[in-house]
């Protein structure tokens, strides 16, 4: 049985919150667990509907962003827990437009009813810098919707954002902007091609995972890495600083279901279930290395009665483990972070010396820097 666990900086949010499971707090070495909703208990709305935590979320309202069209509301018929899930609904064409303008030419203002969703964030009641992000979430097949897993980050710092999931045109894209301000963006991004993907694959619950540490991102999709982004290339010269490796940048957290003007209305209901969310903060500078070591010595031994993987790159991915441990407890981040990439040369090696998996036929489309 899941049981709802909300911490913010490992304090907790509210007296419904309960102790989790040791394996989730302490899933990630080096990590501790300080945001977390399994979205089994909430705050009530209207009519009695149980909705996200009050005390964890807030609401986006109304047309927020571009050629989208959707009207974000905090209603229930858009947002609501069910099953201990998080359920984001879109609807279309049932809701009186509270900005209507007939004589508008923007398609948005111009109708007398519209279509709804929903876009909940932690915006300033819950912020981080670094760390790993894991949601596990079920996203519709149907073109047209854009679900949506991100981050976004503190003005005042530039412009920072990580869509670590956003379903567009039927696929599914991972994007780092960052920028001077939201005039001056720069980013990349990965396409995952759907054709490549299983039959089944909108059938099920997959579980995207983000890790934001001083030198990278890092982004996997049920644990097959699909996007990185060094962030030595993410340096803005006019800011004089990368908002991703500056601490006093921190970001909230978004999940939202857009969609765009071209959507038939006959897809309509419909949702973005999203099953839990967690955020771990690292405890140490050190801490992307212990965990990662921690990870090559579980795949070790998962591996090892698995015909297929070579003895070299088992004494490579040892031997890197071996040198990674001595750098567990120092402060010095150059050499903790070379260390790091020795370590997770090793792992991709190993890997890829093994039996193939279905993700190896998984198509990727990658631009920007």
């Amino acid at each position: 049985m899941k049981k709802t666990l909300l911490l913010f900086a490992g304090i907790a949010a509210s007296a419904l919150m309960q102790a989790q499971t040791s394996a989730e707090i302490n899933k990630y070495p080096g990590y501790s667990l300080s945001f977390h909703d399994e979205f089994d208990s909430g705050t009530p709305g209207q009519n009695g509907v149980m909705q996200p935590d009050s005390s964890a979320w807030e609401y986006e309202k109304g047309y927020v962003r571009g050629t989208q069209r959707q009207y974000y509301t905090d209603k229930p018929q858009n947002v609501f827990l069910k099953d201990g899930m998080l359920y984001i609904r879109a609807i279309a064409d049932t809701t009186l437009n509270p900005e209507y303008n007939p004589a508008s030419d923007d398609v948005r203002y111009n109708k007398r009813r519209i279509s709804t969703s929903g876009s909940i964030y932690t915006k300033d009641k819950y912020r981080f810098h670094g760390g790993i992000i894991e949601t596990r979430a079920k996203i519709p097949a149907l073109e047209g919707f854009a679900p949506a897993i991100w981050t976004s980050g503190d003005w005042h710092y530039g412009y920072s954002e990580i869509d670590i999931m956003e379903w567009i045109t039927g696929n599914d894209h991972t994007t780092v902007h960052w920028g001077k301000d939201w005039r001056n963006i720069t980013n990349r991004t990965m396409r995952l091609d759907k054709e490549s993907l299983p039959a089944d694959f909108f059938d099920r619950f997959h579980t995207w995972r983000a890790e934001w540490n001083q030198h990278y991102i890092r982004v996997y999709l049920d644990d097959v890495q699909i996007y990185e982004l060094p962030l030595d290339k993410t340096y803005v010269a006019e800011r004089g600083f990368s908002p991703f490796q500056n601490p006093e940048n921190k970001m909230n957290y978004k999940l939202n279901l857009a969609f765009y003007y071209d959507t038939p209305v006959k897809t309509f209901p419909t949702d973005f279930i999203i099953d839990y969310t967690r955020i771990y903060t690292p405890d140490k500078a050190d801490s992307p290395l212990v965990n990662r070591i921690s990870e090559a010595r579980r795949l070790l031994d998962s591996t090892k009665n698995i015909k297929g993987y070579t003895s070299g790159a088992r004494r490579a991915l040892q031997s890197a483990i071996k040198t990674a441990s001595r750098q567990v407890g120092k402060t010095d981040s150059e050499r903790i972070y070379r260390a790091l990439d020795r370590l997770d040369t090793a792992i991709d090696a190993y890997r890829k010396s093994g039996p193939q998996s279905s993700s190896d036929n998984w198509h990727f489309t990658h631009w920007g820097v």
